[in-house]
């Protein structure tokens, strides 16, 4: 995850982030990335701008293809 946030500084996408866990929850131990922002249009905005760069692209879906390794399961919860 201190590399996602190295991506996100890199290219200049500025979320401030924290990363939690709950070591006794759901099927597997469960890892908790947050973003924080102050509302939808800034992260749609953010997102926007950083992943119309190419280099930007490229790096993020290399950084996804290593923690897709990883994940044995995963269950996906909205809120």
């Amino acid at each position: 995850m201190r590399e996602l946030d190295g991506l996100f500084q890199q290219f200049g996408i500025p979320f401030k982030t924290r990363l939690m866990s709950d070591f006794n929850s759901g099927r597997t131990d469960r890892i908790i990335f947050e973003t924080e922002y102050d509302n939808p249009g800034d992260l749609e905005a953010a997102e926007a701008e950083g992943f119309s760069n190419p280099e930007a692209e490229q790096a993020f879906s290399q950084w996804s293809a290593k923690l897709n390794d990883l994940i044995l399961y995963a269950e996906v919860e909205h809120w």
